[in-house]
Formats: C-alpha cells, sequence, structure tokens
C-alpha cells in the first residue's frame, strides 16, 4: 500500500481473514484476552487484524479515496437461511403470541 501510494498508483489489497472459520482459535497473544472463551477472543484478534489495516489507510493519507469490504461466507449461511425462511413460514400459518397472552392453541378442558 505505501508503495502505491508513494508512486500515486491506484492498488488492491486482498486480505483473507480466515479466523472466523474452523477452527475458530485465537493466535497465543489473543488467547484469554476477553474472557469469553475462544470465540470472542478470535473475534477481539480479527478487530485488531482490521484495526491495523484501517490504521494504514489513514496513516499513508488515503482514507477518502479507498473503499474497504469486509465480507464472510459461511457453511452455516445456508442452513440458517433455511431455518430463517421455515421460521418466517411458520409464523405465518401460526402467527406470534405476545408473551402473557393466553395460548389460543391449548385444547380445551375435558377434551371438549
Amino acid at each position: 500500500m505505501g508503495r502505491q501510494t508513494q508512486a500515486r498508483k491506484p492498488f488492491f489489497a486482498y486480505a483473507t481473514l480466515t479466523q472466523p472459520h474452523l477452527p475458530t482459535l485465537p493466535n497465543p497473544a489473543f488467547a484469554g484476552k476477553t474472557g469469553n472463551g475462544d470465540w470472542a477472543d478470535m473475534l477481539a484478534e480479527m478487530d485488531a487484524n482490521v484495526g491495523q489495516m484501517l490504521d494504514a489507510v489513514d496513516r499513508l493519507g488515503i482514507r477518502d479515496n479507498t473503499i474497504v469490504i469486509i465480507a464472510s461466507t459461511s457453511w452455516i449461511i445456508g442452513p440458517v437461511l433455511k431455518m430463517v425462511g421455515a421460521f418466517d413460514a411458520s409464523t405465518k400459518e401460526y402467527p406470534l403470541i405476545p408473551m402473557g397472552t393466553p395460548d389460543p392453541y391449548r385444547p380445551p378442558i375435558g377434551g371438549k
């Protein structure tokens, strides 16, 4: 980034952060940092790494002419979307009932 910026040439930087993919283990420097387990420590590490990249963009003075895209794909997205779709469909047939409302689907006492 520094060389390209100094030469006033556009550049494309592609940084793949694999932390959210299995195994989700933090670097030893981040292990135990959050007190909320490996997943949270890994997220803290990833946040720090992205922060370093954004700091470099600021340090080079190219923030106003830079596009940053952060994306992730996961093996879980497909199943989650299916669950969301099934949940959405089920609420159309069986609407959600606010807590504290008597259950209209409860069978009558005595089986009638």
